[in-house]
């Protein structure tokens, strides 16, 4: 509804990017509930330091593979097809890294902070048929 009436496209990326962030939160609220009640006993306040390193390693980690992103698509921003499949290749790749090796960071927050910073920087490096695929 916003393009409808003529919002800037900044404005929009970060109303959708503050809603994805609140269902994050959640997510995370719920890890560190059932953390606190079904996993080992552990301080709350061990809990609560664990999750934020989780959350700000998920922003940097997340705005770092949006930088190198932005790295290759600046240099095939002329093909759509290989923009997109650079662009899932990245999701899937993010969040396999993020949740499932020793990095131990959050998967989703790096995700939503990758895709927040690709609809904001991304989309004026991609020309033509990239363009319209994105």
């Amino acid at each position: 509804k916003l393009k409808q009436y003529g919002a800037p496209r900044m404005l929009i990326s970060l109303i959708e990017g503050e809603s994805l962030f609140n269902y994050c939160t959640f997510v995370l609220i719920f890890q560190i509930t059932n953390e606190v009640i079904v996993g080992p006993f552990k301080a709350l306040s061990l809990t609560l330091y664990i999750n934020n390193i989780e959350i700000l390693g998920g922003v940097i980690f997340g705005i770092l593979f949006g930088f190198i992103a932005l790295f290759f698509l600046k240099r095939i921003s002329y093909n759509g097809v290989l923009v997109v499949t650079i662009m899932i290749i990245f999701c899937y790749t993010i969040y396999m890294v993020m949740e499932f090796t020793v990095i131990e960071v959050s998967g989703i927050i790096s995700l939503v902070t990758y895709g927040i910073f690709m609809g904001a920087f991304g989309k004026a490096h991609l020309v033509g048929e990239a363009s319209a695929a994105m």
